[in-house]
């Protein structure tokens, strides 16, 4: 009991380590060892917290605490080689902690810089395509505030016009009257004075002469826009010819531009389309009447030097057609 006692006692004064990782374990308090029950409860004490808070954590080699024996407690110390592999276990643990809370660190950083970038990027991309819808929106009222503005100008302007169109026929309208007017007072002075055969006479060919001029001036103008139009027409076919020319040379510009560059293979184009040509003007033939196939007949009796000089003529021709054709 005494025995106990004194070892309770010397428990209780013994430090202990509440912390596995303090560095008390490496200071002259903890190296310091007054018995070998001390040292061994202490070690056993440590052990037992350590495996508490870190059960997974073991040495390389070595055993579980649960397979020691209860009764041989030397078998649970700890010799100098084993320490010392247990704090380097614990430093390159630590070390290999330290690096990967490092490359963490770093790739969370740069993840970070490049989500900031994407961020700010759209950011950007969204207040440029808010300016510019702004900007749209204002250009477009800007444009319909200036075709509003020439369209009111065009209706002034034509306003202007035909009040301008109605005083002027007001104008004539009065002088017409006025002159027919004054004519009536005329013919009336004039048919009250003479009173004599002549000057009905003068009248009718007075309204005969203006009957007739009327109709050479309405000649006139029908004429005049007949030769306006058939000039209008001549320009226009003028017009037409000089288009359907600038065609054709950009076209044979074309053909020479691959003649130069591809021969070979326009070459081949030309014969397949002459062969096409023959083919569809052979498969083509016009059935011929019964004197026309008798002087076809004729005509194939003559020498064969006529028949190849008008075949030769022949596909040169289409040759040359389709030629044109390209």
């Amino acid at each position: 009991m005494d025995h106990d006692g004194e070892a309770h006692g010397k428990e209780k004064d013994a430090p202990v380590v509440l912390d596995p990782f303090d560095l008390a374990l490496y200071t002259d308090a903890y190296k310091q060892r007054v018995s070998q029950e001390d040292a061994l409860r202490g070690s056993l004490h440590s052990w037992n917290k350590f495996t508490a808070a870190k059960p997974l954590l073991y040495l390389p080699g070595r055993s579980t605490n649960t397979d020691f024996d209860a009764k041989d407690r030397s078998r649970h110390l700890w010799t100098v080689n084993e320490l010392h592999e247990f704090g380097g276990v614990v430093e390159m643990r630590a070390q290999e902690l330290l690096a990967a809370q490092e490359t963490l660190l770093k790739s969370w950083h740069f993840n970070a810089t490049q989500v900031e970038k994407v961020v700010r990027g759209f950011l950007g991309r969204q207040h440029v395509k808010r300016i510019r819808l702004v900007i749209t929106q204002v250009a477009n009222q800007l444009e319909l505030a200036q075709y509003l503005a020439w369209l009111r100008k065009k209706q002034l302007v034509g306003a202007v016009t035909f009040q301008l169109a109605y005083h002027r026929h007001r104008r004539y309208r009065q002088y017409i009257e006025a002159c027919c007017v004054r004519v009536q007072r005329a013919t009336r002075l004039f048919l009250f004075r003479l009173h004599r055969w002549r000057a009905v006479r003068k009248l009718q060919r007075a309204v005969r002469c203006y009957q007739y001029r009327k109709r050479m001036y309405c000649h006139l103008r029908k004429l005049c826009t007949l030769l306006r139009a058939s000039r209008q027409k001549q320009e226009l076919e003028q017009c037409m010819t000089a288009f359907t020319r600038i065609q054709d040379v950009k076209r044979r510009q074309e053909q020479a531009r691959l003649w130069v560059t591809h021969p070979e293979q326009m070459a081949q184009l030309l014969r397949v389309q002459q062969r096409k040509y023959e083919i569809g003007a052979a498969m083509q033939l016009p059935l011929l009447p019964h004197h026309h196939r008798q002087q076809r007949s004729t005509d194939r009796s003559k020498p064969s030097r006529d028949s190849n000089s008008s075949s030769w003529g022949h596909s040169n021709s289409s040759g040359n057609q389709s030629a044109s054709t390209r």
